[in-house]
């Protein structure tokens, strides 16, 4: 593909998705009939659109199962190599360049990470439905996020403190919701087991972190989706509130002046 097809059919660049093949070659190699650039290609099809069928290219004459094992396969393979993308380096190079870049955001010394959570919709298992019905009323599996400043995904589960600046990772959430369609809830529900609902996750942070290194702007021209209902509601409740205290305290202010 072109850089243009590349980005327009992927949302990433052609470099990318080239180092992307390198890096996977050996471990697909022998396991797909398919060529490794369209296996690869297929899979990342699926994790920025959501769909089965992503429009354009090799995918239009590549049968739905054979779609199937390329997302699989790909998926995984990534899976195994998580932890050479997405690691919390406890440095004192790597904290120094954290706490400096967090300090330039907002003034805010010392900070090492934002942390948020967010939703993805699945397929509940039968057995234990029940565990996976949010307050809103469907099935999802709440993911924890935690990034750097530069937007680099650091963990999925991280217990030994919690940072004050928190718009940063509610800033990578959206761009990574934007960027992979397969983790929004515009881009349907995951048809498949929690389990392999937080591989897919890591995959996705996997991804987003390579082309963040690569010096990828994300996402290039998309709209950004929707904020999780969840968020809008916590803030008009915080607001309706505020207006609440406002009124009571008026008639107050009235009975002094």
């Amino acid at each position: 593909m072109s850089e243009e097809q590349s980005l327009r059919r992927l949302w990433f660049h052609k470099e990318v998705v080239t180092e992307l093949c390198h890096l996977l070659h050996t471990d697909l190699e022998a396991r797909t009939s398919l060529s490794v650039a369209v296996t690869v290609t297929v899979a990342l099809g699926f994790h920025v659109t959501g769909s089965f069928r992503a429009p354009g290219g090799d995918i239009d004459n590549i049968l739905q199962f054979a779609v199937h094992c390329c997302i699989c396969l790909v998926t995984f393979t990534l899976y195994s190599r998580r932890m050479d993308y997405i690691s919390f380096s406890m440095s004192m190079v790597k904290q120094e360049k954290r706490s400096c870049g967090f300090t330039k955001i907002a003034g805010i010394p010392m900070v090492q990470d934002a942390i948020d959570c967010t939703h993805m919709t699945l397929q509940a298992p039968p057995q234990s439905a029940e565990v996976y019905c949010n307050r809103k009323g469907y099935h999802s599996l709440n993911i924890q996020l935690v990034c750097d400043h530069r937007q680099i995904i650091l963990a999925q589960r991280y217990n030994e403190s919690q940072a004050a600046s928190r718009n940063i990772v509610e800033q990578t959430i959206r761009l990574q919701k934007q960027q992979f369609r397969c983790l929004d809830r515009s881009g349907g529900t995951f048809q498949y087991s929690p389990d392999r609902v937080s591989i897919f996750t890591i995959v996705c942070n996997m991804l987003h972190n390579l082309a963040i290194m690569g010096a990828q702007l994300l996402a290039p021209g998309r709209a950004a989706p929707p904020q999780e209902e969840e968020d809008d509601e916590d803030d008009q409740e915080a607001q309706h509130g505020n207006a609440d205290q406002e009124k009571e305290q008026q008639p107050r202010r009235r009975q002094r002046a």
